[in-house]
């Protein structure tokens, strides 16, 4: 069985969409905080998610990445089981971040189940 096939392709991919929510929530997310004295003068701030959070939010973030790139790091055999913890440990992340970031990580955790539940390929006999 060839290390790149359809189930492989979706981890893949699984991985790539829990980059892409990484990216979305670090630059795409805005705080703004608007301010204002008593002489009725207004100031408006806008900062990104890494500047209100700081930098050890980008642990919690590579969280779930590494949890969608575990099965890639196993061969054949430890492949399904590896595939199985993924999808239960994503689905825990998003269930638990539902109501702040976890919602980000939908796709991802599709992605994943989607290649869990792909058929393996059929192995065809080698011809000398």
């Amino acid at each position: 069985m060839p290390y790149v096939n359809g189930k492989r392709i979706a981890q893949i991919i699984a991985v790539v969409l829990a980059l892409a929510a990484d990216a979305m929530i670090l630059f795409g997310t805005r705080y703004t905080d608007v301010t204002s004295d008593s002489s009725g003068h207004e100031s408006t701030v806008t900062r990104s998610f890494l500047e209100v959070n700081g930098p050890m939010i980008l642990i919690s973030l590579a969280v779930p990445v590494v949890v969608a790139a575990l099965p890639l790091f196993f061969p054949h055999r430890g492949w399904q089981a590896a595939s199985v913890a993924s999808v239960v440990l994503l689905a825990i992340f998003v269930f638990l971040g539902a109501l702040t970031i976890g919602v980000f990580f939908m796709p991802a955790l599709i992605a994943a189940i989607v290649g869990l539940a792909m058929r393996r390929p059929a192995v065809t006999p080698r011809t000398a």
